[in-house]
């Protein structure tokens, strides 16, 4: 499918969502990767593509997407299964995602128009914090941490080169981007 997301470090990996083309449908798969081979794993609850995640093979989160309409949703799978979580706070397709299960970044995004939000996740919810310099939507990415993270790329009336660095305390309590 094409729109798949994943999380992951080093070799291990898991994956969700997606869009499979000639079926013109939207994916609620998700897939585990050992570093050799693709296990299929519990579905996502809902079935979404564009979406975004942070985490590792056994610990992530998956949030955003398009199902058609721009959603907000959060899953937060643990190795086993996916339980839906506190929504984002702007419903938002093609963002970035980076971090961990327990302390993740939501940027930029598509509600209709790009966007340049930026969420931050404790482990339980979304709280809205410095927002990107630039609003940019699909073809975003993210790597990092959510204390010392960057984001490039992105579309926003064209496709972008631009990168933002974002580094915060450990509380997050101030957070800057350059």
């Amino acid at each position: 499918g094409m729109g798949v997301e994943g999380a992951g470090i080093g070799r291990e990996a898991v994956g969700f969502g997606g869009y499979n083309a000639p079926a013109d449908a939207r994916e609620n798969k998700a897939g585990s990767y050992d570093g050799t081979s693709w296990t299929e794993v519990n579905d996502l609850n809902t079935v979404r593509n564009q979406t975004a995640g942070a985490g590792t093979q056994t610990s992530s989160i998956c949030f955003g997407g398009s199902p058609p309409n721009y959603i907000a949703n959060t899953e937060s799978w643990d190795g086993t299964s996916w339980t839906e979580v506190n929504d984002l706070n702007q419903a938002r397709n093609d963002l970035a995602g980076y971090g961990t299960a327990s302390l993740g970044m939501a940027v930029g995004g598509n509600d209709g128009s790009v966007e340049n939000k930026t969420e931050t996740w404790n482990g339980t919810s979304w709280t809205e914090i410095n927002d990107l310099s630039t609003a940019r939507g699909g073809s975003l990415a993210g790597a990092g941490s959510a204390v010392s993270g960057v984001v490039f790329g992105g579309y926003t009336t064209t496709y972008s080169a631009l990168t933002e660095e974002f580094t915060a305390d450990a509380a997050l309590s101030t957070v800057t981007v350059s």
